[in-house]
Formats: structure tokens, sequence, C-alpha cells
């Protein structure tokens, strides 16, 4: 990774552990921490990288599939785990003891070296979750996940991304005629559940414009979802602008993407 570059590979996305890289000069974090810490080091060696190196863990919500790898990455590589208080309540001992904790809250940003974070607040059910916007130099990625519905807050602190990973979780359709109980299919559906393909391709379609280079289709459903709904939604979202698409994936890595 050269000097003036910002890096970003999205480890894992989906039901079953979450876990973002990103690197840009001497700064290494991680958003979120839902892998294993075997997988996660598996992983950024894929991309020349070690969990030595990392300068924290941000965490977004305390749900399993995002932060079941942290304490153990925090422990054996001594790297800090960033969080909300209410979201360590919740955790509980799925975290086990951890000696290096900074926390924040929702609304007010923070430094990582001279990486600034802004966490804000997300419709969800989970205790306090955020989406996370990382600004570096001129650069400004966002992520925004885990969401049942889009806000002024999403759009506003979104706004303007050179890199945005947004959620494209299911297609309407197939949750209704998929597998899950109904009383999971309307937690989905719910304002905090998760977004379908069609509210975030409307999101995306708001947050379009000539300086967003890349965007990473995220947290998708492998029971309720295809790639190519969600790609054909978000391509539609794009048209006419020169954006490029990228998938996310629940066994392996995405591509690496430099800005």
């Amino acid at each position: 990774m050269k000097e003036n570059e910002l890096k970003i590979c999205v480890l894992g996305s989906g039901s079953r552990g979450n876990c973002i890289f990103v690197g840009c000069g001497d700064t290494r974090v991680l958003l979120d921490a839902g892998l294993t810490g075997i997988d996660v080091k598996e992983r950024m060696a894929l991309i020349g990288e070690r969990p030595e190196r990392l300068d924290a863990i941000i965490l977004s919500h305390e749900h399993t599939d995002h932060a079941q790898g942290a304490g153990v990455l925090s422990r054996r590589y001594g790297v800090p785990i960033y969080l909300d208080r209410m979201t360590l309540e919740a955790a509980g001992p799925a975290l086990g003891k951890l000696e290096r904790i900074d926390f924040f809250q929702p609304g007010t940003g923070f430094y990582i070296n001279d990486l600034r974070v802004e966490p804000f607040s997300l419709p969800h059910d989970a205790q306090n979750p955020v989406g996370l916007v990382l600004k570096w130099r001129e650069r400004k990625i966002s992520t925004v996940t885990d969401l049942g519905s889009t806000t002024h807050l999403v759009r506003e602190k979104t706004a303007g991304s050179d890199l945005l990973i947004l959620e494209f979780n299911h297609d309407p359709g197939m949750l209704i005629e998929g597998p899950y109980p109904w009383s999971v299919k309307q937690r989905i559906k719910s304002r905090l559940g998760h977004l379908s393909n069609e509210e975030s391709a409307k999101l995306l379609r708001h947050l379009v414009h000539a300086d967003l280079r890349h965007v990473f289709l995220a947290h998708m459903s492998q029971h309720n979802n295809h790639p190519e709904l969600a790609l054909l939604k978000a391509e539609g979202a794009l048209q006419g602008y020169e954006t490029s698409l990228g998938l996310t994936y629940q066994d392996r890595i995405s591509e690496a993407v430099y800005l």
C-alpha cells in the first residue's frame, strides 16, 4: 500500500460474519470483527496485512455476526476496541474480558492517528447501532449496513462519499417466499431490520455523484437474495455515472479497492 493511498477490503459480509479492513498511511483498522480470529488473520494475509499491525477494531453494534471475533483479536494482538457503552453492556460475556477499550458516542467524531471516524445512529434492532464515516486527507468512505430504513441523518452523513459500503440485504419476493419463519420475515422487513434491494437502490440514487468511485453491495442474504438481482437494482441507480460496483461475500474477501 502506497503512503498516499486509502485501501479498503471487505473481509466478510453476511449473516455469519462481517468485517471490513481499512488502511491509510500508517493506520490500519477493522470495522467490526464478526469472523473468527483465525479467519481474520488468514483473510488479511491475502491482502498483505497482519492483525499485529492493527490500530483499532471499531464495533458498529453488539450482534454476534459483527462482534464475535473482537475480544479474541483484541487480547491476542493488543488491539484496542472502540465501541459505544450500550454496545459493550449488550454484548456481555461474548466479548470476554477487555483491557483496551475506547468509548465513543454516536454523533461525536474521534481520531485514530490521522484517520477521522464519525459514528452516526442507524435504525436497527440493537442497543445503539451506528453507521461509520471515515475521513482521511481528502477521501471519505461510508459504511451503512444493518438498518431497516433510511433516514435524513443517513443521507446527510454519507453524502459526498468517495466509496460506499451499502447493505443490499434481500429481495422482497424471495423473502416472503423463502424458508424463514414469519416472525423473522417480519423482523427483516421492519424499519429496524434490513434494507431490501429496492430501498438500497433508492438511497443510492440519492447519494450518487460524479466523484463516487466505488460501491460495495454488502450484507446480502444467502437465502433471500441473488447477486444478480442486487446488481441490477444498483446498476439502475448508478445509470449515467462511472461508479464501479463490487460484490462482497460470506466465505471470501472482496476485491481490494485503493483510493
